[in-house]
């Protein structure tokens, strides 16, 4: 073999090797991109649950405002 078989032996195997890498790398990366997608997925869920107990909260405070001053009306004319 001549040494510039030998170069280019070494080059491929050293190409192969980064492309190995790569390619692991990449599949890490997925794994963890799937990761943060399940995690936003599970935020956005927990935030629709809160905008919707917030919203029933909201509603609730409104309606016993109205049922205390519906209340302060039909007693008001008790004296203490």
């Amino acid at each position: 073999m001549t040494e510039l078989n030998k170069v280019i032996t070494s080059k491929i195997i050293n190409i192969s090797e980064l492309s190995t890498k790569i390619a692991t790398s990449a599949q890490e990366q997925l794994v963890v991109v799937e990761a943060i997608l399940q995690n936003v997925e599970t935020l956005n869920f927990g935030v629709e649950e809160t905008s919707q107990a917030t919203e029933s909260f909201s509603d609730s405070s409104i309606k016993l405002a109205r049922l205390a001053t519906s209340l302060e009306k039909e007693t008001s004319f008790f004296k203490v």
